[in-house]
């Protein structure tokens, strides 16, 4: 069973909010399928099975959608913090 720790507007697990496509692709040995959620897209998302991955068209991390809810336990942190001043989330 996969456990991933969910900061909202900051990762999801291993993944981050605004990484590149290659730091990401970097994270795992399995590798994904592209394809374009729909006719309209802006960029190709990544199929990794059990998850989908989003990107800006700069090709950042931009969403996760998890699947295969039976084989995941997530914990969802609820103590991100934001910096006004440089306008991030940490």
């Amino acid at each position: 069973m996969d456990k991933w720790e969910i900061k909202p507007l900051i990762s999801v697990g291993p993944i981050k909010f605004g990484m590149s496509r290659k730091d990401l692709h970097d994270l795992f040995e399995e590798k994904c399928k592209e394809f374009k959620k729909t006719k309209y897209s802006k960029n190709t998302t990544d199929d990794y099975g059990k998850f989908h991955v989003y990107y800006t068209p700069d090709d950042l991390v931009d969403a996760v959608e998890i699947f295969a809810y039976n084989e995941w336990e997530c914990n969802i942190s609820n103590k991100s913090k934001r910096n006004r001043k440089e306008n991030n989330w940490y």
